[in-house]
């Protein structure tokens, strides 16, 4: 699986969110460990990204971001333009 350091590049953000996805398909990962998997895959600032928004959840009592759906869409909200959804 590629890893991703954040540049907001869309496309490029795009590219590794697809590829991701096929992986994800082929290896057949177990829905209850994709989130774990993605997020050691993210590096610089997007780990730091990541990271952040984990601590600011926690600190406002809301639930740990356990499935692909709910990551994916928190990643897209943060490295896509609204006119790249």
């Amino acid at each position: 699986m590629p890893e991703f350091e954040g540049r907001m590049d869309p496309d490029e953000f795009l590219d590794w969110l697809h590829t991701v996805e096929r992986v994800l398909e082929f290896k057949e990962i177990p829905a209850d460990r994709i989130v774990k998997l993605v997020a050691i895959k993210l590096k610089k600032g997007a780990s730091l990204w990541w990271e952040n928004l984990k601590r600011s959840r926690a600190r406002e009592g809301r639930s740990k971001i356990s499935s692909w759906e709910k990551m994916k869409k928190e990643l897209q909200r943060k490295y896509l333009t609204d006119y790249n959804r």
